[in-house]
């Protein structure tokens, strides 16, 4: 009771005192609020001399001025306001507050002290924005980098591309995109790499990104530990731009991204080579479609351009000349903004056209051999051990341009294309360059350029591929210092003047290729320091000067060139390397020409009709060839074949195709096989091979041909001792009666993977079974096991195609085709069919493509119980078999409808009847199948063979 009376009394005094002093207490608090407004004002004037890209506020002052602001603006001015209207009897209670405030005020003030600083260093940013120009197209390039960010997988991404591909600019964009979406990123780092590589400008370049500009005194040694301990402190994305050189993780002190840490690396560059060095996922950026380039070209041009009238397909030529590069195209478009004139865009179209297209045809492919040959001869691959190093040489040349994007793929195996844009950009390059040259290729020259072009300091000249057909009778260009000029493709032009090479004493590389020049003109006769004369294709050329005095001379290429004799001189020639003289005209190849030219590494004596033996290759003379490398020609007889074979000369050849045929027939359709894979060929044409030792093969060969032979009815015994055959062709032969006939001639099979078989009228049997069951193996052998196309055409005694025991070997097996064999019934025997009721299933795991054509008597693929595996089989084609009623696929669905086949495309068929014709196993196969059923427009009525 006492308690209550003391704090009812005490409140009472307490407001008779605050009602009191109520003016000096608004004094007090105002007084109070200028002290604290004064030390506002001191620290945001503190504030304002802070660098904000380096510190920022803290949070408590942050907190101490905005509590301050409340006061100052907010209340202050509303308990003036009351202070002015307040009642007399109601100051107590107004006075109270005006108490509590100033307390408040004061609290506020003293935090205000602030001993240890307003500010705090400002913690890097995530990364840096950059400056990007619109990104058209590459959204599957962008989806699949995003893929890779996002995943846990690939550390390492390599995006390449040719020069002003885009590369930059999608790593730009997603460069930004990270910064406002980091996905789980503490930093993302854009670093542009020099060229020549700096590691330590790469080095100091990531410290700054990273804020840790004092690391930049460090050495390049010292400082690789501390950048791996910064950063394998958080989860970053690197981002390498234009990358040109190799160099390690580690060397940098960059730590290597793993899906435990979870940081990425992203390269670009030109070079694949860098990109597989460096362990990186590779993403290649194709160039823009035509719709897209064209896109681009209009947003940088002006939309408005559209409205010139007949502008727009003159607009869609010139983005075609960009290649689809968007680099090309954003600097064409912006040069081109303001022209409104159809007479400009014209003139620019002709001159980037000839920029562009002037220098090789458009999108011409070369072939690479070719190419490496043109290099060697022109002496850009320095001389080495022998010429299969210098191919080697010259193909990992072509990989480093294929890896850094200066050459492309063509779509022709073995061929490469360069780039329109790069071609224009190295003969830009070259054009300000030390080395001085004339290039005007494929832009429909049809005379000479004047003389006046040809000035003294010309090194190279290229004007291939043109319709130039007349050059001056007296035209001599002096050029002193030139070394190649290239000529070839200019099919109309009939003469060279005498004195053109008169005036070209160091020329070296000389190219005349697919000319219609009928001779040569004596002034080449003068060339003494011509190391290539490249003649290719020069069908109506009839004569050559001598060539005694052409002593550098290292290649001479005469292939398929109209000449009717043999160059006089060439005996001369102790320094020719290679030699084609396939000249289908010419007579007689004297006898010691070949062995002079003990120096030869590539010989080539291609014949055509075969109507003598004037022209072929002696045996003997190839023997004393002791550098030669290379040999494709026809030899004389059979027995110099067996005396060459005999002296082991082949194991110093790395490539060989040897024919011997001895009769006049035209055997032509055997030369466009020649591009197979196989290096090393046997071609025997009309030979009587009598016994076993009439024929000796190399036991190296990889191709084998036997074309209208006679050799009794075993033709195998001769292949016991290859050991590396991949390709067997019998054609023609009468009398043959099998293709394997003992164990010892099915180890020739161990690495066979095309075996092609027509018009053998007595072929009984592939395998004489019987005859290897009898022999001591223990096992009947997996002969053809690696066999991958198989061919049979024109062999009428044939009627069982693969026994049982032969079919568990053809497990590689991807092709068959059986064709015009009269009597064949069945194609898969089975021994046991008789009175077995259980389903047979066939497996060919591999098999992808079966024919079966002008078959009269086939009934059977395989036995009626038997049913045909094959996942693969993509493609069946069924044409005029007219007793074969039944189609042996398995299409069992468990007790649901039945699925194709997983991989079946197509089911050719003729006559559309026979389809309706057939007999099925399940009663929804048809159905099932109907779908791929397509005519054989045109059913094959002759022999095939698989090229």
């Amino acid at each position: 009771m006492d308690f209550m009376k003391d704090r009812f009394f005490g409140s009472v005094i307490d407001y008779v005192d605050c009602h009191r002093n109520f003016r000096n207490d608004v004094d007090d608090l105002k007084k109070t609020v200028v002290d604290l407004k004064r030390r506002r004002n001191d620290k945001v004037a503190e504030l304002l001399t802070v660098d904000d890209s380096e510190k920022e506020v803290k949070e408590e002052v942050q907190g101490w001025l905005a509590d301050a602001r409340t006061v100052i603006e907010i209340e202050m001015p509303d308990i003036e306001e009351e202070v002015q209207n307040v009642p007399y009897l109601s100051r107590g209670s107004l006075g109270r507050r005006v108490r509590q405030k100033i307390q408040q005020v004061r609290e506020i003030y003293d935090r205000g002290n602030f001993l240890e600083g307003l500010v705090i260093e400002r913690p890097p940013p995530i990364g840096t924005s950059l400056l990007v120009e619109n990104l058209e197209g590459e959204v599957d390039v962008k989806e699949k980098i995003w893929g890779y960010l996002r995943g846990h997988e690939v550390g390492m991404i390599g995006l390449c591309g040719i020069g002003g591909v885009g590369k930059t600019t999608i790593m730009m964009h997603i460069n930004n995109e990270l910064l406002k979406e980091p996905i789980g990123f503490d930093k993302v780092i854009w670093v542009t790499v020099s060229h020549p590589l700096s590691v330590a400008k790469l080095q100091h370049d990531i410290a700054r990104e990273l804020g840790k500009c004092h690391l930049e005194s460090e050495d390049e040694l010292k400082l690789a530990p501390k950048l791996m301990n910064v950063m394998q402190r958080m989860k970053f994305i690197l981002i390498l731009d234009d990358v040109w050189d190799k160099f390690t993780l580690q060397r940098v002190g960059i730590p290597k991204p793993t899906s435990r840490n979870g940081c990425k690396i992203v390269i670009t560059s030109r070079s694949i080579d860098i990109c597989n060095y460096l362990g990186c996922q590779i993403i290649k950026v194709p160039p823009l479609s035509k719709e897209e380039s064209f896109n681009l070209f209009l947003d940088k041009v002006g939309r408005d351009v559209l409205q010139i009238p007949n502008l727009e397909e003159i607009l869609k030529l010139v983005v075609g000349e960009c290649a689809g590069l968007p680099l090309a195209i954003v600097v064409i478009a912006r040069s081109m903004r303001e022209v409104k004139d159809i007479c400009e865009w014209r003139n620019a179209l002709r001159e980037l056209h000839q920029c562009v297209v002037g220098t090789v045809k458009e999108d011409s492919a070369i072939n690479k051999e070719r190419l490496i040959e043109d290099w060697i001869g022109g002496g850009l691959i320095e001389e080495l051990g022998s010429r299969r190093e210098m191919h080697d040489k010259g193909h990992a040349i072509l990989n480093s341009l294929e890896n850094n994007s200066l050459l492309e793929k063509a779509n022709e195996e073995g061929y490469v294309k360069m780039h329109d844009v790069v071609r224009a950009m190295a003969l830009r390059i070259n054009s300000i360059g030390p080395l001085s040259c004339m290039v005007k290729a494929s832009i429909g020259l049809t005379k000479m350029p004047n003389e006046d072009k040809w000035t003294e300091d010309l090194e190279k000249v290229s004007l291939m591929k043109n319709n130039i057909s007349y050059i001056p009778s007296k035209m001599s260009p002096k050029c002193p210092m030139l070394s190649t000029l290239i000529l070839k493709g200019n099919k109309r032009l009939r003469l060279l003047p005498e004195c053109f090479f008169a005036n070209m004493p160091v020329l070296k590389f000389l190219d005349l290729s697919s000319t219609g020049v009928k001779h040569l003109p004596d002034s080449i006769s003068g060339l003494e320091n011509l190391t290539a004369l490249i003649l290719r294709e020069c069908r109506n050329l009839e004569w050559i000067p001598s060539l005694a005095k052409l002593k550098a001379l290292n290649k001479l290429d005469l292939y398929d060139a109209g000449l009717l004799v043999v160059p006089k001189g060439i005996k001369m020639l102790v320094n020719l390397h290679y030699l084609d003289l396939s000249c289908p005209r010419l007579e007689e190849l004297p006898k010691g020409i070949i062995s002079n030219l003990s120096r030869l590494q590539y010989l080539r004596r291609e014949s055509r009709d075969w109507s003598s033996t004037e022209d072929a290759i002696r045996g003997n003379e190839v023997t004393r060839l002791k550098k030669l490398e290379t040999f494709e020609g026809r030899l004389n007889s059979l027995e110099d074949f067996n005396n060459y074979v005999k002296s082991r000369h082949f194991e110093r050849l790395s490539h060989y195709v040897f024919e011997v045929v001895m009769e006049p027939r035209n055997y032509l359709i055997l030369r466009k096989f020649n591009q197979n894979g196989c290096f090393k060929r046997v071609l025997l044409g009309h030979c009587n091979i009598g016994g076993e030792d009439s024929l000796v093969l190399p036991d190296d060969v990889q191709d084998l041909w036997f074309w209208d032979c006679n050799s009794g009815s075993d033709i195998s015994v001769f292949l016991k001792n290859t050991t590396q055959l991949r390709r067997y062709t019998l054609m023609n032969c009468e009398e043959i009666e099998c293709v394997v006939s003992s164990l010892s001639s099915s180890t020739a099979m161990n690495s066979l993977e095309s075996l092609h078989l027509s018009r053998l009228p007595s072929l009984l049997d592939l395998v004489k079974v019987e005859n290897i069951a009898a022999s001591r193996a223990p096992t009947f052998p997996h002969i053809f096991s690696t066999l991958k196309t198989f061919s049979i055409s024109g062999c009428s005694k044939m009627k069982n195609l693969f026994p049982c025991k032969l079919l568990q070997g053809l497990q590689n097996l991807e092709k068959i085709k059986v064709n015009a064999c009269k009597e064949m019934e069945e194609i898969i025997g089975w021994e046991e069919e008789e009175g077995n009721q259980t389903t047979v299933a066939f497996i060919l795991p591999k098999l992808r493509e079966l024919y079966l054509g002008n078959l009269p008597e086939l009934k059977k693929i395989c036995p009626q119980s038997g049913v045909m595996l094959g996942d693969s089989l993509n493609s069946i084609t069924i044409c005029k078999c007219p007793r074969l009623k039944r189609i042996p696929l398995c299409l069992d669905g468990n007790g649901q409808p039945s699925p194709p086949p997983p991989a079946l495309q197509e089911i050719r068929i003729y006559p559309r009847t026979w389809w309706e014709s057939l007999e099925w196993d399940n009663p929804n196969a048809k159905n099932v199948l109907q779908p791929f059923v397509k005519d054989q427009r045109v059913p094959g009525t002759g022999l095939f063979i698989e090229c």
